[in-house]
């Protein structure tokens, strides 16, 4: 997944920072933000190929979480 030039962990925040933009009004707490996070990463991990050889699926699962909670962390922490 990282080897994509469009899906290394800075593109996918950025990604994920433009769709909670977008989606955010500001007010809501983690119990609305997470499930949209989750929903998002779950909608890019299915635009993936399937595992090739060479990648664990601990490496992916690491870099997904890294990716999910800096989504989550900067929606809580971004004033609208």
């Amino acid at each position: 997944m990282l080897r994509r030039p469009d899906s290394s962990i800075a593109a996918l925040t950025a990604r994920l920072q433009r769709h909670l933009h977008y989606r955010l009004k500001g007010d809501e707490d983690t119990a609305v933000i997470q499930p949209m996070v989750d929903a998002w990463v779950a909608r890019r991990l299915s635009e993936q190929p399937s595992e090739s050889r060479g990648v664990s699926g601990t490496a992916l699962g690491v870099t997904v979480g890294a990716v999910a909670g800096a989504g989550t962390v900067i929606a809580i922490s971004t004033p609208r």
